[in-house]
């Protein structure tokens, strides 16, 4: 599954660090676990409004490290 955040009106071009808009993947994961999912997941998107080529290569592994942390979190609520 590809997780990624959403911060906006539909159609708004910003996706940021998972966890930090509005998306709510606690509710995601959940339903995702009733339904028996347990399969892997890849971090879409972690670049906001501006394009993931303009970002150092620092600052994206800085923000996968937030991503995780984030996503580690809703997944035990999810649990929870």
């Amino acid at each position: 599954m590809c997780v990624k955040d959403h911060r906006g009106p539909r159609f708004h071009g910003d996706f940021p660090i998972p966890g930090e808009g509005d998306v709510d993947h606690a509710q995601v994961f959940r339903v995702l676990l009733e339904a028996g999912f347990s399969g892997p997941c890849l971090i879409e998107r972690v670049d906001g409004n501006m394009r993931a080529a303009d970002m150092p290569l620092d600052a994206i592994d800085a923000a996968l490290a937030k991503a995780k942390t984030h996503l580690d979190a809703a997944v035990a609520q999810a649990h929870a």
